[in-house]
């Protein structure tokens, strides 16, 4: 009997440890095959950078980020009808005991050859002497046709302007109630680029037709 009973015993003793050892085998093995990080990751927070921080954003502008914005267009016409609404105010600074119409007469040629012989004039590079030519020649046209239209349109030439006490604007001579007219004979109501016509831009866009020069607004 007491033999029965040591056997049992021992036979219960030895299932006890037969489960203690398959609950540590499943501990251990889940010790040594923890979860696979990205199946961690895609239930819980975004993992951190190695330097401590978050992940960072791809860069704005590459590949992997949003693309960069683009620069702002330019408008066509845009810069030409600029240049076509500030060319004559660039060149109207008037010189009052100079020119006033065109070159054609004895004293207003004998004023630009005096221009063109100056020293501020002589002293340009050479390629710069041939767009003050240009430059006076369209303006003496501008002129001529002001003229025609009752208004007397003086100018100086910007070589001189650094060493000549600046005379009044020729517009300024004229009656407030006179100048919105004086300014659409000078320079029209023609729009820029595609819109533009020479035939609407005022004597500035006749002076500057005759030279060839249309292709410049």
């Amino acid at each position: 009997m007491k033999k029965r009973i040591a056997l049992g015993v021992a036979l219960l003793g030895s299932a006890l440890l037969a489960v203690s050892l398959a609950l540590f085998g499943m501990g251990a093995a889940a010790t040594l095959n923890p979860v696979p990080t990205h199946q961690a990751d895609a239930a819980g927070p975004p993992t951190m950078a190695p330097t401590g921080g978050a992940l960072a954003a791809p860069a704005v502008g590459t590949s992997a980020g949003t693309a960069a914005l683009p620069a702002p267009a330019v408008l066509p016409g845009a810069a030409e009808t600029a240049g076509a609404a500030e060319a004559p105010g660039a060149a109207e600074t008037p010189d009052v005991s100079a020119t006033s119409a065109s070159a054609s007469t004895g004293e207003d040629a004998a004023i630009v050859d005096g221009w063109l012989r100056a020293a501020a004039f002589t002293a340009l590079p050479p390629d710069e002497q041939a767009n003050g030519r240009e430059w006076i020649e369209t303006m003496t046209i501008t002129a001529a046709c002001m003229k025609q239209k009752g208004y007397i349109y003086t100018f100086l030439p910007y070589w001189e302007r650094h060493s000549t006490e600046l005379p009044v604007m020729w517009e300024e001579t004229l009656p407030a109630s006179e100048r919105t007219a004086a300014r659409l004979a000078l320079n029209g109501n023609s729009g820029g680029g595609a819109d533009y016509h020479w035939e609407d831009a005022g004597c500035w866009g006749q002076a500057v037709h005759v030279m060839g020069n249309d292709n410049a607004h």
